[in-house]
């Protein structure tokens, strides 16, 4: 697992270590949206007017499955300015949101 932080522009390896846990993996035709496309749904589904009202807020995106019975890949991506939160889930399947 890795922890990457980007600010201005340039992306900086926090941590790296071996998962103590199993982590789902998707063959390739189940995962067709990668983090730059759910980052573009975010930022057209609210994202961009976020940001803009809060410049400060720190952006998180996370894969992982729908749910337990439910395997579909899904990004879900938050943005907090103290109390303030805009999520959105994207599905890594088609890019369609959740």
């Amino acid at each position: 697992m890795a922890v990457v932080v980007v600010e201005a522009g340039r992306a900086r390896l926090l941590q790296e270590t071996i998962t103590p846990y199993p982590l789902p993996t998707w063959a390739e035709d189940r995962w067709r949206v990668d983090s730059p496309q759910a980052l573009e749904v975010w930022w057209a589904g609210g994202g961009a007017d976020f940001l803009a009202r809060h410049p400060d807020a720190e952006v998180a995106i996370q894969l992982r499955p729908a749910g337990p019975a439910d395997p579909r890949p899904v990004w879900t991506v938050t943005a907090i300015a103290g109390n303030q939160v805009h999520t959105l889930s994207i599905s890594g399947v088609n890019g369609q949101r959740e």
